[in-house]
């Protein structure tokens, strides 16, 4: 009889640890995992326009863009006060010309660079965009022009954000964040 009470002992004081595991000072305590929702980072395109080129390239934008012709250039949009081209560079047009083992964007944008004779260096920034900044005088006129590299699946693509160089700190935050959202073929 002693070791039936001991052992309904021990199985009360058993029962009574697990509960007291599981409710302390009033609030429930659970050994499975809580989900809790991920803090949401803002969308930092919420504000923008998407844009789709017939070519298959898109990217956000501010509203009031317009698609262009210019020759030479796979698409274009213009702005009132800055406009955005894109080239297109095959792989198989590279290796034609000997440049075939160019297969990393900061390799890609250091060839055009060589090859326009563009001065400065290849840049990154914080949306781990690379590109290359520079300037051209046209008629009294000084213009900035920001070239982002994206690699596709068959050719490297170089989005070219241009304004004149007084208003280069009104666009270049935006330029950044623009080309972060490119989507190449």
């Amino acid at each position: 009889m002693k070791r039936l009470i001991a052992l309904m002992l021990c199985l009360i004081l058993a029962a009574s640890t697990l509960a007291a595991c599981q409710v302390e000072g009033g609030k429930e305590h659970s050994s499975a995992p809580v989900e809790t929702e991920a803090p949401t980072e803002p969308d930092p395109y919420e504000d923008l326009v998407r844009y789709e080129t017939s070519i298959g390239l898109s990217l956000y934008m501010t509203e009031g863009f317009t698609e262009g012709n210019v020759e030479g250039v796979q698409a274009c949009y213009e702005g009132e006060n800055s406009n955005v081209r894109f080239q297109e560079e095959t792989f198989a047009s590279l290796a034609s010309i000997g440049y075939g083992d160019v297969t990393e964007l900061r390799d890609y944008a250091a060839l055009i660079q060589m090859a326009y004779s563009l001065e400065g260096e290849v840049l990154s920034d914080e949306y781990d965009n690379v590109y290359i900044y520079y300037e051209v005088d046209i008629q009294g006129t000084s213009i900035s022009y920001y070239g982002f590299f994206d690699k596709g699946s068959e050719a490297f693509w170089m989005t070219t954000f241009m304004c004149m160089t007084a208003q280069k700190s009104q666009f270049e935050e935006d330029f950044k964040l623009w080309a972060s959202s490119i989507q190449v073929p």
